[in-house]
C-alpha cells in the first residue's frame, strides 16, 4: 500500500493527539449549586475569615492556614486562581493549587468558599502583575489597569470547597 503525505500527516495527528492533550490541564467546568470540594481533604478543623488573616498578615506567613470567605475574582483562561475576599468584588487572597491540581469553576464569582494552605505575600513584577489581571478579566471587559510591581497575598491551597 502507498502512503502519501496526507496519509501520513494524519496518523502522525492522530498518534500525537492525546500527548499533547495530556499536558494541558482540563478547563474548569460551569458552577454548579451545592458543595463542591477540590484537592484534599480539609485537615483543621476552624476556619479564619479572609478579613481577618489580611489583617494579622504577617502572623500568618509561610504557615498553613484554613480561612474562609467570598469567591471576587476567577481567572477566565483555566480556572487555576481565584481570589478570596471579605466581600464579593473586594481585593483579597489570591487562591493558587499547590500543586496545580485544583481548578475551579470560571463563574464561581460570588460564591462561598473555605480553603487551607500556607499563606504568603508576595510582590509582583509588573509583567506578571499585568498578566495575572488579563486572565482575570471577563470576556470583553477592559484588564485592571496596571502600573509598577504589586504587592498581594497568596495562598497555595490543598483543600478547596465552593458552597
Amino acid at each position: 500500500m502507498l502512503l502519501t503525505r496526507a496519509h501520513i500527516a494524519s496518523l502522525v495527528l492522530c498518534l500525537a493527539t492525546p500527548a499533547l492533550a495530556a499536558d494541558k490541564p482540563a478547563a474548569a467546568p460551569a458552577a454548579q449549586k451545592g458543595k463542591q470540594t477540590y484537592g484534599k481533604p480539609f485537615t483543621t478543623a476552624a476556619a479564619v475569615p479572609v478579613a481577618d488573616v489580611m489583617a494579622a498578615s504577617d502572623k500568618f506567613e509561610g504557615k498553613s492556614v484554613k480561612m474562609t470567605g467570598t469567591v471576587s475574582k476567577v481567572c477566565q483562561k483555566k480556572g487555576c486562581w481565584f481570589e478570596l475576599a471579605p466581600t464579593a468584588g473586594g481585593r483579597g487572597v489570591r487562591i493558587k493549587s499547590a500543586d496545580y491540581t485544583i481548578f475551579v469553576p470560571m463563574d464561581s464569582a460570588g460564591r462561598t468558599a473555605t480553603v487551607e494552605g500556607t499563606f504568603s505575600s508576595k510582590t509582583m513584577n509588573e509583567a506578571e502583575a499585568k498578566h495575572m489581571a488579563e486572565d482575570g478579566a471577563k470576556a470583553g471587559e477592559k484588564p485592571a489597569e496596571v502600573k509598577g510591581p504589586v504587592k498581594e497575598f497568596q495562598m497555595a491551597a490543598v483543600a478547596v470547597e465552593l458552597n
